[in-house]
């Protein structure tokens, strides 16, 4: 049931490379459905990465939040989406810098000058 609902969400999908549901306490992926190729090994330490995330961010609340975090990296967008009652963990891969494109696209110059000075040091 998961891969052909993955498979289907993938197909309508043109920004979106991958979707991962991960198990929470193992930190696996359980199910995965991918575009582009990359390797299980791949898979496995995004899940790993980004459940270790979470749970670090966990143990900085006093109580349970619905936690949803979003990570770049040189291959990926990612937004991942805990949910710790039925522990899985949902990793959606976009195409990389997708979010921050999606999200600036009408506010992109203040959000590069913004970035500009980040990395000049002021």
């Amino acid at each position: 049931m998961y891969s052909e609902l993955m498979n289907k969400f993938l197909e309508n999908s043109e920004d979106i490379v991958g979707i991962i549901v991960a198990d929470r306490e193992n930190e696996i992926p359980l199910h995965y459905s991918l575009k582009k190729s990359v390797d299980l090994k791949e898979v496995e330490e995004i899940a790993k990465a980004v459940v270790k995330s979470l749970k670090t961010y966990e143990t900085t609340k006093s109580k349970a939040d619905l936690i949803t975090m979003i990570f770049n990296t040189n291959d990926f967008s990612i937004i991942a989406d805990d949910y710790q009652d039925n522990n899985k963990v949902l990793i959606i891969l976009f195409r990389p810098n997708y979010l921050v494109v999606k999200i600036a696209s009408s506010n992109a110059e203040y959000l590069r000058k913004i970035i500009e000075l980040i990395k000049s040091g002021n």
